[in-house]
């Protein structure tokens, strides 16, 4: 069992692997012993919205284009505005598929509008604890900026492995701001860091 008051000192000194693991093991022990408080922080205001639509393949999932090609089955989970969902379904092509998928209802009609040229689009409401699909149901499934705002992003992530086929793909891109450094160090960037 992993101490929960570890010192700053002591964790900075810390390999990156070792502070990774010991963060996903104090979030899995945490996730495990209180109840699921997952909050999306930045909401969907239009500047929000705005800047997801941004987002694209080519600019936030082109280390998966290799792995992407016609035919496949894709989920693209926390799909936000359906940009990057889009792209997918270019890659896949017709006889693809891809379903992208959000827990907030809300944004599901900016994805459906992103989407609406593809065919081979399907838009969801789903969480990512519990994926409303059969095992081994996708060859890939994808979560851009997703884990930074889970509670439990082991169990996610264990849970997109189930529904995809073996040898499929799990790809998650994300940020964990607590072990970003800045240069210049400027103190209002530190700031911002402690609260986020």
């Amino acid at each position: 069992c992993w101490d929960i008051m570890f010192s700053a000192n002591v964790f900075k000194s810390l390999s990156l692997a070792t502070r990774t693991t010991y963060r996903f093991r104090t979030l899995r022990f945490l996730s495990s012993n209180f109840v699921n408080t997952d909050t999306y922080t930045h909401g969907h205001a239009e500047a929000v919205v705005r800047q997801h639509k941004a987002r694209t393949v080519y600019n936030s999932a082109a280390y998966l284009i290799p792995k992407l090609k016609k035919g496949l089955t894709v989920l693209d989970v926390g799909c936000g505005p359906g940009s990057i969902s889009a792209g997918f379904a270019e890659i896949v092509g017709e006889t693809g598929k891809v379903f992208a998928t959000d827990c907030s209802a809300d944004i599901l009609d900016e994805a459906r509008i992103s989407t609406a040229a593809y065919d081979n689009v399907t838009v969801e409401n789903a969480d990512v604890y519990e994926l409303p699909y059969d095992n081994h149901s996708f060859d890939v499934a994808h979560a851009h900026q997703v884990l930074q705002h889970l509670t439990d992003p082991v169990r996610a992530m264990r849970e997109m492995k189930r529904v995809v086929k073996p040898g499929g793909v799990v790809a998650c891109r994300d940020a964990d701001y607590s072990t970003m450094l800045g240069s210049p160090d400027l103190e209002f960037i530190k700031r911002w860091n402690e609260i986020y």
